[in-house]
């Protein structure tokens, strides 16, 4: 079953664009109001090539869930932005069209990226494919839909969503997410911040049931980190309910941190909360949980930070 969203077509489009860099003041300005990979990528402080078994199980985590995000949503923009180097395919008005691309003989639909200026200097983009079989007179349809609000270079604030029914029917086999997946993004404050929301469907013995995944991240230019992630959806216990899990995660610039979770509602009959704690190694210096599900470790005075906070 297609789960966790992930980039659309990045070397179907890319693969396409064999052309000199482009040059204008309009490919420029849409160029700078979408993020640069220097700023947009999410970071979480790197281990020490510690076995596996000797890491944080919370910091894993929290590495392995910026890491969906750092390949999916981050990745999106600075696809639309590397696209913007080229010289668009045609000019319309205030809109730049590049494309559309054929693709591989495989590919069942063409596919273009637009970009318009707005009257208050905000820039509208898509991302579009039409179905070869549909004939070169069908409509394109949308997938992606942004807005960015241009700042300093390679920053700015912006948001985009991607709705994955269509890319479904666009490119069934192509496509790897499904749901929709919502972003905004503000590179221009300190902390810069991240939010990332993603509705589906998921199939359960008692019916379809939505599922909600929202992430929270944002970095300071010391490296600290705080990354809150809440899912919705049913976990790994006998009941067919779903629970809500909220996790909290946050480091500090030497890499030492705290996960702090719970879980409640669903099949639970009272709300779980845990901690754990990891230091400069990424190995696990204290973890507690309120259920007695797994005997406290540690000492609580070798926490990065004193005490538990869980999303906001």
């Amino acid at each position: 079953m297609k789960r966790a969203p992930q980039v659309l077509l990045c070397l179907t489009l890319l693969g396409a664009c064999l052309e000199k860099p482009g040059t204008g003041s309009d490919v420029n300005a849409a160029r700078s109001a979408l993020p640069s990979s220097d700023y947009l990528k999410i970071s979480v402080p790197e281990s020490q090539g510690k076995a596996l078994g000797d890491l944080s199980p919370a910091y894993q985590l929290t590495r392995g869930v910026t890491g969906i995000v750092n390949g999916g949503a981050a990745a999106i923009l600075i696809l639309a932005r590397t696209i913007t180097l080229f010289p668009p395919t045609s000019i319309e008005g205030n809109k730049l069209v590049w494309g559309p691309w054929d693709g591989n003989a495989l590919q069942p639909s063409q596919y273009r990226m637009t970009a318009a200026r707005q009257e208050d200097g905000d820039w509208t983009w898509t991302f579009e494919g039409r179905r070869k079989a549909d004939g070169a007179s069908a409509p394109f349809r949308a997938f992606l839909t942004g807005i960015a609000t241009p700042g300093r270079p390679g920053r700015g604030t912006g948001s985009f969503t991607i709705d994955f029914s269509v890319a479904e029917e666009l490119d069934p086999v192509g496509n790897t997410g499904e749901g929709q997946l919502s972003v905004v993004y503000d590179l221009e404050t300190e902390p810069k911040t991240l939010d990332v929301s993603w509705e589906s469907i998921v199939s359960m013995p008692q019916g379809n049931e939505p599922e909600t995944v929202d992430y929270r991240y944002s970095e300071a230019q010391d490296g600290s980190g705080d990354f809150q992630f809440t899912a919705f959806g049913d976990t790994n216990d006998p009941g067919p309910l779903a629970e809500t899990i909220e996790m909290r995660s946050r480091w500090n610039a030497t890499g030492a941190g705290r996960g702090d979770a719970r879980i409640h509602d669903g099949d639970l009959d009272l709300t779980v909360t845990a901690s754990e704690c990891w230091g400069t190694a990424f190995t696990v210096v204290y973890a507690t949980d309120s259920a007695g599900w797994e005997p406290t470790i540690g000492d609580p005075a070798a926490c990065a930070f004193a005490t538990a906070a869980y999303p906001e």
